[in-house]
């Protein structure tokens, strides 16, 4: 407000993206940027969660950031205009114990950004996610001492709003951020090239080839790129 920018405030949950999309449209006449920032976790281990903790979490962070962009996604394809930014998780990358539930639906966030970033490639909708540390309500018994200043959530605010402003050309980019460090993230993966005809013992052979990463490495481009060298490794190794 004192930046003379009007602001605006409904209570909503997060599984409610329709109310809250609507609130939106109808005070400002249009929906141009979405950040899914709503998060949640309890730490347990595996064993000891029971179904209700699995689903609760799943709700919020997953189903909490699909419904907002399923109500937003038609409006913002129609204008041919939309920033959509999915706040994922570390864990959502890498997994984390006793966070098993969390780190599988902030993987999911990261999924869905990347599959709805191809939907609209062409279009001026444009759908990043990151995954941030930082210290708030959610981290603050995990995160002690001068790590509360050094991790402050003012430090990723700015990628935000990068991601947010019209002038980003991003589009399915998925960034760890934190302490004023930002990573781009891509997958990277190694193979090994076996006959069709190829057997449990030749995989156990052969295996450690692909840990290596230092032959036959190749940068994430989607499904259709492993596909292609699936097929290519079929028809020239087959005896079809």
């Amino acid at each position: 407000r004192k930046q003379g920018v009007e602001v605006y405030t409904k209570l909503c949950s997060v599984t409610e993206g329709e109310q809250i999309v609507y609130e939106a449209v109808t005070k400002f006449g249009k929906i141009d940027v979405l950040i899914n920032n709503a998060g949640f976790c309890e730490i347990g281990m595996f064993e000891d969660a029971p179904d209700e903790m699995w689903y609760k979490i799943i709700d919020i962070n997953l189903n909490g950031t699909y419904k907002p962009i399923k109500a937003a996604w038609e409006l913002m394809l129609k204008q041919d205009y939309g920033r959509i930014v999915n706040i994922a998780s570390p864990f959502g990358l890498y997994g984390e114990q006793t966070a098993s539930h969390y780190s599988a639906a902030k993987g999911g966030v990261i999924s869905l950004t990347y599959a709805l970033s191809k939907e609209v490639k062409g279009a001026n909708v444009h759908v990043n996610a990151i995954a941030p540390i930082a210290y708030t309500k959610m981290t603050e018994d995990h995160l002690k001492g001068s790590l509360k200043d050094y991790l402050h959530p003012k430090y990723v605010a700015p990628l935000v709003g990068y991601l947010a402003h019209d002038s980003c050309a991003e589009n399915g980019a998925i960034y760890e951020v934190g302490g004023g460090w930002i990573a781009k993230v891509r997958w990277q993966n190694s193979a090994v090239s076996l006959p069709l005809d190829h057997t449990a013992e030749d995989v156990a052979r052969e295996i450690q080839k692909t840990h290596s990463f230092t032959e036959n490495v190749d940068y994430h481009r989607g499904s259709e790129n492993s596909i292609r060298k699936m097929l290519k490794n079929a028809r020239t190794r087959s005896k079809l």
